[in-house]
């Protein structure tokens, strides 16, 4: 008979917000290696995710019944590792006045910051619709806020 060992991998992928590695709240455990000693054989996968998990996923999923289930049956036709990664997705916004409502704050560009309407290449101004400033763009509706002030 043929061996062909069915080894089994685990990776945590965690975006946390303003937290280092040492404060990791969430842990993925695969199992023990298991080993199929025919071509086609079938072995259920046994995942455990402890602490927060938006969601999960297997990979590669070839063989797999479910990448998505935390105990899929895996079909193995020769050596394969399978890891299973948890994601867990920060509620906490990423992103500093995403709306520009700060003005010309809280980012840097490699562009030159243009306080005026005239705008040319190479340049940004932060203004409710590009047309105002360059006249290659069409004039764009406001998308943050409802009474067409937003930038």
């Amino acid at each position: 008979m043929m061996k062909s060992p069915l080894l089994l991998i685990a990776l945590l992928i965690g975006f946390l917000s303003n937290q280092g590695a040492s404060q990791c709240f969430t842990t993925v455990d695969v199992g023990p290696d298991l080993t199929i000693c025919e071509p086609g054989g079938q072995v259920q996968l046994q995942g455990v995710i402890n602490g927060p998990s938006d969601f999960f996923e297997w990979s590669p999923p070839d063989g797999l019944s479910n990448p998505n289930s935390l105990s899929p049956t895996a079909t193995v036709f020769s050596t394969i590792s399978y890891e299973l990664s948890s994601y867990w997705l920060s509620t906490t916004n990423q992103i500093i006045d995403g709306d520009f409502e700060s003005g010309n704050q809280g980012f840097t560009s490699d562009y030159v910051h243009s306080p005026t309407n005239l705008v040319p290449e190479g340049t940004y101004a932060i203004i409710q619709s590009p047309s105002l400033v360059h006249s290659n763009f069409p004039p764009c509706d406001d998308h943050t806020f409802m009474d067409g002030t937003g930038y």
